[in-house]
């Protein structure tokens, strides 16, 4: 993945525990702390943390918001990204 200029210092991204969650995250995708690129394309991705556990949105992450999410938000982004996909199926 060509790294394009993130917004968010890498140091800024750790999770509230204090763990690093990524090197980068820019428009195409998230590049691990072990330094592997991984593209992410939906508002459904997320970044969990290795030691505690918590989730983190990806389209957050690339605006420097680093907010853990609950599992109420990861229920409802899941379920409206369900609902989005069965519309455009159906659309066919």
């Amino acid at each position: 993945m060509t790294s394009t200029a993130s917004p968010v210092a890498p140091e800024a991204l750790a999770c509230v525990c204090g763990e690093p969650l990524a090197d980068d995250v820019n428009d195409r995708g998230v590049v691990t702390v072990e330094g592997l690129a991984i593209a992410f394309r939906r508002r459904t991705d997320y970044v969990m943390c290795c030691m505690c556990l918590v989730f983190y949105r990806v389209g957050d992450l690339r605006i420097g918001r680093v907010r853990p999410l609950t599992l109420m938000e990861i229920k409802f982004l899941n379920e409206i990204e369900s609902a989005e996909e069965r519309d455009a199926v159906a659309a066919l």
